[in-house]
């Protein structure tokens, strides 16, 4: 990253005789070269690790300048439409290319599945596809809150609008820049020591009055975006606790039930702001109007963040010999989860989405089973 080739890439000193301007141009040479790289990475089966970091690193800094903007050192903006122009069929091939035998791959595995839960019910139905059947069953989206939970306001609301949406306690507590920055303070400054954060960018942190001013004096950082920051940095601070918990009741199952199990040997980074940003600019475009039992009116337009519901998350690869056992390792993962309550094991599973539903089509024929627990 320190070579920055979005930059290097597209700027030729030799051609800049009276200002930066002019040096502004695709280097063709340097692109080719960069693209036979890009191409030999992404036919690499399977990318991953430091390869997959590399080839992803490499497609963002060949997209083209940074910024397209009239600034100090730029006079005009950038006019090429297309910077991959000159290798773009032979990329596109290959991504067609990777992308198609994935599809492949995962339509073979869903017609298997299929093919085992259409013999559910027959002379001499099995395990496996009773199993296989329970998958194609479960239902494409389906939040149940508990019956208890129902007689608040709020979350009986969530029930018949089947629309989930966590906010945080600290975050009803703003009313104003000095409490929005009272709470980020919280977050920065942690009480105990084995919970204080990384200050990077990653985490979004504040620690002092003068990075909050920053944020807000010179960067001029809506009230919508400091409250996703708090939640960014609220995030990074519950995830390694939150992916132990998911662990242990993997582990749980798959013990009982001598499954084969695969977990993350890592914790798995916690959202990133401008992923979560645009994912709340989404929110708002579709829910800009809609009010809550117990949330002040003054609070909902700044929101609109805590519709995501995936800042902290990991996944579970289900193993097995065969299709069916991998779909059996599933379900019963699933009952599990399913199974958990908050006052037992501090967790309780809201909302379950399934890429296997009837009628569901994932895009490239991806599928997976997705557990919503608070």
């Amino acid at each position: 990253m320190h070579f920055r080739l979005h930059e290097s890439l597209f700027f030729s000193p030799r051609m800049a005789i009276h200002g930066a301007h002019e040096g502004r141009a695709p280097k063709k040479h340097l692109l080719m070269r960069l693209a036979n790289l890009i191409i030999g990475l992404l036919k690499t089966d399977p990318l991953k690790g430091e390869k997959k970091h590399l080839a992803k690193y490499f497609l963002q800094a060949s997209k083209g300048p940074n910024s397209s903007a009239a600034c100090a050192h730029v006079f005009q903006p950038w006019e090429i439409e297309d910077n991959r122009a000159t290798y773009r069929s032979e990329l596109m091939e290959a991504v067609s290319q990777q992308l198609g035998e994935f599809a492949a791959a995962c339509n073979e595995l869903r017609a298997a599945i299929d093919e085992c839960a259409a013999q559910d019910g027959g002379e001499e139905p099995d395990a496996a596809s009773a199993s296989c059947a329970s998958l194609c069953r479960l239902p494409n989206d389906r939040v149940k809150v508990p019956t208890s939970w129902q007689e608040d306001p709020f979350w009986e609301v969530v029930q018949l609008r089947g629309v989930l949406r966590f906010d945080p306690g600290w975050a009803q507590e703003i009313t104003d820049g000095a409490s929005c920055c009272l709470q980020l303070l919280r977050f920065g400054v942690p009480l105990h020591q084995e919970a204080e954060l990384p200050q990077d960018d990653a985490t979004c942190s504040v620690t002092n009055l003068a990075k909050y001013s920053e944020l807000r004096q010179v960067r001029h950082a809506p009230m919508q975006e400091l409250f996703a920051r708090g939640y960014v940095t609220y995030s990074h601070l519950c995830n390694k606790k939150f992916q132990d918990k998911m662990k242990q009741v993997a582990q749980r199952a798959a013990k009982a039930s001598g499954l084969e199990v695969g977990l993350p040997e890592e914790t798995v980074a916690a959202k990133r702001l401008p992923r979560i940003m645009e994912k709340t600019r989404e929110a708002q475009e579709k829910r800009q109007n809609w009010a809550w039992p117990g949330r002040r009116e003054d609070y909902i337009p700044f929101s609109h963040c805590f519709y995501i519901l995936d800042t902290v998350r990991m996944s579970v690869v289900c193993g097995g010999a065969s299709v069916p056992e991998q779909t059996a390792c599933c379900m019963r993962l699933l009952e599990e989860f399913a199974a958990c309550t908050t006052e037992a094991d501090g967790v309780c599973l809201l909302r379950q989405k399934s890429g296997f539903a009837d009628g569901v089509n994932g895009a490239g024929g991806y599928a997976d089973v997705n557990a919503l627990l608070r």
